[in-house]
């Protein structure tokens, strides 16, 4: 007999690299950080990304959908191409959709 118990399965595509539907909003801000760590992007604008993207990761829920939307739209000024492509698909997962619907995502 085989158990599945103490089985967790990985939040991210082995293949690709996608987050599946079951990962959580802290794997999705770490895997959108990966994806931030491949743009070039001036020290003093990641510098300011990282501290942005360490807020969202604290948040306790507690973060307006204002806060939220002024952060994703420095985020969006900084490094636009996370607005692309595989970052946009993440972001679906952690933006929610008023706050996507604010910042034209």
């Amino acid at each position: 007999m085989v158990s599945a118990s103490g089985f967790s399965p990985p939040p991210f595509c082995d293949g690709c690299g996608a987050a599946h539907p079951w990962a959580t909003r802290d794997q999705r801000l770490y895997e959108l950080q990966n994806i931030l760590d491949q743009e070039e992007i001036d020290d003093v604008d990641r510098l300011w990304i990282d501290e942005q993207m360490d807020r969202l990761r604290a948040d306790d829920g507690t973060m307006t959908d204002k806060q939220q939307k002024d952060i994703w739209l420095g985020v969006k000024k900084r490094a636009p191409g996370l607005f692309d492509a595989a970052g946009k698909a993440l972001l679906g997962g952690v933006i929610s959709a008023g706050v996507r619907a604010m910042i034209g995502v």
